[in-house]
C-alpha cells in the first residue's frame, strides 16, 4: 500500500495486478496502470529505498517473485554486468512511465 516500506522489485509471474492512487481532489481511487505476467513493479525500492508511492492490488490470483535491496546488492557484487542490465531495464521502464504521465497531463490540460 502507499506509504508502506518499499521492500523490493516485484516480477509478476502469473496473474494481473493494478496500481491505483487515492485522489485528494476526487472521492475514491484512480487506476494508474494494469500489469500482467511479464511485468514488474516496485522498482523505486531499489532506486531510492523510500516508502511505496502507490497501492498495488491483485486483480486475480497472482504469483510474484521479489528482488529485495539486499539481494540486489548481492547481484551487483557477484554479477555487475547483470545488475547493470537490470538498472538499464529499470531506467527504460521509468522513462516510459514518465513519458506516458507527461502525455496524460498534456491531454488533461488540453481538455481543461
Amino acid at each position: 500500500d502507499a506509504g508502506d516500506p518499499a521492500d523490493g522489485l516485484y516480477f509478476v509471474a502469473a496473474g494481473q495486478v493494478a496500481s491505483d492512487v487515492r485522489m485528494k481532489n476526487l472521492a475514491g481511487r484512480r487506476r494508474l496502470s494494469t500489469m500482467a505476467a511479464g511485468s514488474s513493479f516496485g522498482e523505486l525500492a531499489l532506486v531510492d529505498g523510500r516508502t511505496r508511492s502507490t497501492r498495488i492490488v491483485a486483480l486475480e490470483p497472482t504469483i510474484c517473485y521479489v528482488l529485495g535491496p539486499d539481494e540486489f546488492a548481492e547481484l551487483r557484487r557477484r554479477d555487475p554486468a547483470s545488475a547493470a542490465e537490470l538498472v538499464l531495464a529499470i531506467s527504460r521502464m521509468l522513462s516510459a512511465r514518465l513519458r506516458s504521465s507527461t502525455a496524460d497531463v498534456a491531454a488533461f490540460e488540453a481538455d481543461g
